[in-house]
């Protein structure tokens, strides 16, 4: 019997995350797969291949703000949107309603 090697080297990509993967509960690849994004997270795969494609390219920081209203100003429009065409489509029908009876 040989040795388990310590590293594996997949023949597909595994990003470690913005990725699903659907398996059986209980499934005997799923404290592989965790170990190998793991182990590959910890390396710094994700960071190196970041820097390798940004080369020559300013990255921009994040610049966190407080939230606003700006921020909720559009779905704030789109409740309110939605609220008036149901409160409409309501009475339309509590009207056609008395009409029909």
């Amino acid at each position: 019997d040989l040795p388990r090697p310590h590293y594996h080297f997949s023949r597909e990509l595994i990003r470690p995350y913005y990725t699903g993967w659907i398996m059986e509960k209980g499934s005997k690849w799923e404290d592989d797969l965790n170990m190998h994004i793991l182990i590959s997270d910890q390396a710094g795969f994700s960071v190196r291949v970041l820097r390798h494609w940004s080369e020559g390219k300013e990255i921009p920081e994040n610049k966190l703000e407080k939230l606003s209203i700006e921020h909720v100003l559009v779905a704030m429009y789109i409740l309110l949107v939605g609220a008036f065409i149901s409160l409409l489509v309501f009475v339309l029908e509590v009207c056609r309603g008395k009409d029909m009876k």
